[in-house]
């Protein structure tokens, strides 16, 4: 099956509507209506980055020569067990203010979403599935429309540090457990080195290995998933976003130029966000404990992280709120809520025919594969 066109001419509300696919020419009323909806004041670079380099994908809807809606995606690979497979990451689904109280399924909102999904994504389609992190009522809406699945949590697990010391009692050794109870998991063991290397062939050979060793631990498991984070999507997502100053440590052995993995985190202010992990399931309480000597060393008081469950039990316990994760971080109180949920589109299908089962599949996210943090 090929899709279908991707200009209608609709009515909606008594108007009528246009919705077609999205290209350069239209680069500034997305722009508009992106500053009108998220107040992002994003610019021509951002849209380059996305929907140009990022070869990023859109459908909008016009009314009277205004766009009214959009619904965009950017192309990610996405590796379950030992295959891979061509992803769309949906976003930037947003609706002019004016139109927003149309809930039906001739609004606005519902005939951008409804063609994107339908052209991109599914059986014959250019991508197989699709994935999003679409705020909760976005995702009411989408699921009651019978546009997304439900597709599970993401969580904030946040650790707070900034009681002063006289109420934090006696200084506590955090007691390393689970997959990375072996011998040599001692602080000198491994170090949190910043990445400062410029040129492209030096970042590939540091960046290669640390998904390498991530990849590994996906391959044998075919109910878990995670977007693939290979040197060059790592180079288009982080290093050359154009106004997010990101920060990078290479966590490795001391007597090893070759790093286990990367740690990817930002600093505003007293807070500070870790936003991706690129390494092996077993380094990553070590990832955390760098990560939180970074912060703290930069002024920060509080380091947050955006998980799925499976990614956060990677820190040691099958429940994020579990006393080892607290204990990561030397009398960090952690709390955890929830954030956000994925959306996945109800046209995605799954590899060699088969079924996905959203009680048994599991995701492996972190804040970092969303495109906004």
């Amino acid at each position: 099956m090929t899709p279908g066109p991707l200009v209608q001419c609709l009515p909606t509300a008594g108007k009528p509507i246009t919705v077609r696919g999205l290209g350069p020419a239209d680069a500034s009323e997305v722009l508009r209506l992106h500053s009108a909806v998220f107040s992002s004041g994003a610019q021509t670079a951002w849209y380059e980055w996305k929907y140009g380099v990022g070869q990023g994908k859109a459908v909008g809807v016009w009314s009277e020569g205004e766009l009214i809606a959009h619904c965009g995606g950017l192309p990610r690979t996405i590796q379950v067990g030992q295959q891979t497979m061509a992803g769309m990451q949906i976003g930037d689904v947003m609706v002019a203010p004016a139109w927003r109280g149309l809930m039906t399924r001739s609004s606005p909102f519902f005939h951008a979403s409804n063609a994107f999904y339908q052209h991109w994504i599914g059986p014959d389609r250019a991508y197989t599935l699709g994935f999003g992190f679409p705020s909760h009522r976005h995702l009411r809406l989408a699921v009651k429309q019978h546009l997304l699945w439900d597709a599970g949590a993401i969580s904030s697990l946040q650790w707070d540090w900034s009681t002063p010391a006289s109420d934090r009692g006696k200084p506590f050794a955090p007691k390393i457990r689970g997959p990375a109870s072996r011998r040599g998991w001692w602080p000198w063991a491994s170090q949190g080195v910043e990445l400062s290397a410029t040129d492209p062939a030096t970042i590939n050979s540091l960046l290669v290995p640390c998904w390498e060793g991530m990849r590994a631990d996906f391959t044998s498991d075919a109910a878990l998933g995670v977007g693939v984070r290979d040197a060059s999507y790592l180079r288009w997502r982080y290093l050359d976003h154009p106004d997010r100053p990101y920060r990078y440590l290479l966590v490795r052995r001391p007597w090893r130029k070759t790093p286990v993995g990367l740690v990817v985190w930002r600093l505003d202010g007293e807070s500070a966000a870790w936003l991706d992990w690129i390494g092996p399931r077993a380094w990553m309480p070590k990832a955390l404990q760098h990560c939180h000597q970074a912060a703290s060393a930069a002024g920060a008081k509080r380091l947050s992280a955006w998980m799925s469950p499976v990614a956060a039990s990677w820190l040691g316990e099958t429940q994020p709120c579990g006393s080892f994760i607290s204990n990561l971080i030397h009398h960090a109180r952690v709390n955890v809520s929830e954030v956000a949920r994925v959306g996945m589109p109800q046209t995605s299908c799954w590899p060699a025919g088969g079924e996905y089962d959203l009680n048994t599949f599991r995701w492996w996210w972190m804040g970092g594969d969303t495109d906004f943090l």
